[in-house]
């Protein structure tokens, strides 16, 4: 489409922009795309981060499990990694007594392989 587009403004640079345009987009995505790691004994997932003995059992969730989880039994104090274009994801407890935050819900491409490696990392 951009080569198209910019096609009236010369040949040369249409097959530039055409080529540089979806690169740098795939570029951008990927930059802004969150990641979630868990690593040195913590869970990070974009802005939460938590050490992994304060969390407790992971629950990978099917895309209808996770959308009742955020729906009519969601718990308004559950911290929340969610990206609509990612149907399932993973619910995490929260085992430390004076965090007033029940569970975490994050959104992932891969649930079963972040809770293996959640319970994987375990002290």
């Amino acid at each position: 489409m951009v080569l198209l587009a910019s096609l009236p403004f010369g040949t040369g640079l249409a097959i530039a922009l055409g080529l540089l345009v979806p690169l740098g987009l795939n570029l951008v995505v990927q930059l802004l795309a969150p990641k979630i790691t868990v690593a040195n004994g913590r869970l990070v997932a974009d802005r939460i981060s938590v050490p992994i003995s304060a969390l407790g059992k992971a629950t990978e969730l099917s895309n209808e499990e996770f959308t009742k989880a955020l729906g009519p039994k969601a718990d308004r104090r559950a911290q929340l990694m969610i990206r609509g274009y990612v149907p399932g994801g993973v619910k995490i407890e929260v085992a430390d007594p004076e965090d007033p935050t029940p569970y975490l819900l994050i959104s992932s491409r891969n649930p079963e392989k972040l809770a293996i490696a959640l319970e994987a990392n375990r002290p």
